[in-house]
């Protein structure tokens, strides 16, 4: 799924949507790291086998995969406008 969304170059300081197809529900999120490796441990966590906490989007997320669609919203440049980016599609979603 991740190289469907991005190809080859997997991007990192991105602000992200995981959402339900069904139901339109919007969990947005952030990561310094790779958007790659953020997006296999929410996978993880659905499954209760990582190391990010666990939250109400990984017990979504389990047997329901089908139903949500991971989607990066912003490439974003520093760690502190990554915070602020997050915070304004919270608030905008």
């Amino acid at each position: 799924m991740i190289n469907r969304i991005c190809g080859a170059n997997v991007p990192k300081n991105v602000v992200y949507c995981i959402e339900n197809i069904e139901t339109h529900e919007k969990y947005i999120g952030k990561t310094s790291a790779s958007y790659k490796d953020r997006q296999q441990a929410h996978l993880k966590s659905s499954l209760g086998i990582s190391t990010i906490s666990h939250q109400r989007i990984h017990d979504a997320l389990f047997g329901n995969w089908d139903k949500f669609i991971f989607s990066i919203i912003e490439e974003v440049g520093t760690d502190q406008k990554l915070s602020d980016r997050e915070k304004f599609y919270i608030e905008t979603f």
